[in-house]
């Protein structure tokens, strides 16, 4: 299998890459994404997770309420996760957000 078709078959997993866009010209063609560096597209899957959580959405560590502590606890469960991924040590490492 050439690199092409073997690329070609990601296609699905991601968001947007067959948005139609106009040209100057007055023509429609397919976008291309130039900047994954600053804006990746994101995966269908991610998607549709954001969508299926959505309604249990509320602010992290922000308030009492049963969604707000609901949040908290995967916002923090969320370091030991990707500690995981990234194989670290989770004695001496920590995961730190950052804006």
């Amino acid at each position: 299998m050439d690199i092409i078709s073997y690329m070609k078959r990601f296609r699905k997993y991601i968001a947007g890459v067959d948005t139609m866009v106009p040209l100057h010209s007055g023509r429609m063609a397919t976008a291309i994404n130039f900047d994954n560096a600053a804006t990746t597209p994101p995966f269908v899957s991610v998607i549709n997770e954001i969508v299926r959580f959505a309604p249990w959405y509320s602010s992290v560590h922000r308030g009492a309420g049963f969604k707000s502590k609901l949040c908290s606890d995967i916002f923090e469960k969320s370091r030991y996760n990707i500690l995981d991924f990234v194989n670290a040590d989770k004695e001496k490492d920590t995961v730190i957000f950052i804006k």
